[in-house]
Parts: C-alpha cells; sequence; structure tokens
C-alpha cells in the first residue's frame, strides 16, 4: 500500500498489525507510519544481519523476518 492510500484505506479496514516491506527501510519511515497507522508493525525483506534487526527493533518493530538463516534463531532480551 502506498502512503498517499493510507488515509483512505483506513477509514475502510480494521487493522491488527502492519508489516512493512523490503523492512530493512522501517528506521527510515518509521516515524511517518507511527503517525499514520496504529501498529504494531512487522518489517521483512533483505535484513542480512543482526545490527538489522537492532535497528529495526530499536525504531518500534514487534518482529523482524529474514531468509538469512542465521537470524532465525535470534532474540532479544
Amino acid at each position: 500500500m502506498l502512503l498517499s492510500q493510507v488515509d483512505h484505506d483506513l477509514s475502510q479496514r480494521v487493522i491488527d498489525i502492519v508489516e512493512v516491506l523490503p523492512g530493512i527501510i522501517f528506521p527510515e519511515i518509521a516515524t511517518t507510519l507511527q503517525q499514520l497507522l496504529p501498529g504494531p508493525f512487522i518489517a521483512g525483506g533483505f535484513i542480512r544481519n543482526a545490527t538489522d534487526v537492532a535497528r529495526i527493533r530499536a525504531a518500534g518493530a514487534i518482529l523482524s523476518s529474514s531468509s538469512t538463516f542465521a537470524l532465525w534463531n535470534r532474540t532479544s532480551s
């Protein structure tokens, strides 16, 4: 969904969770998304290392998804 469509689409839906793709951009757009959407947020796509995961979590996403096997069992404390 394009950000320009958010206002129109929100009036017609109940949102349980928002998935942001590609997730690697979440830290850069998190503030805008959090102002427009109720969340919570999941970020997925192009997340390649633990630093990416930490940035995404610090920006407010509750989860991230990645095809990088080394990150699959990583949890936060």
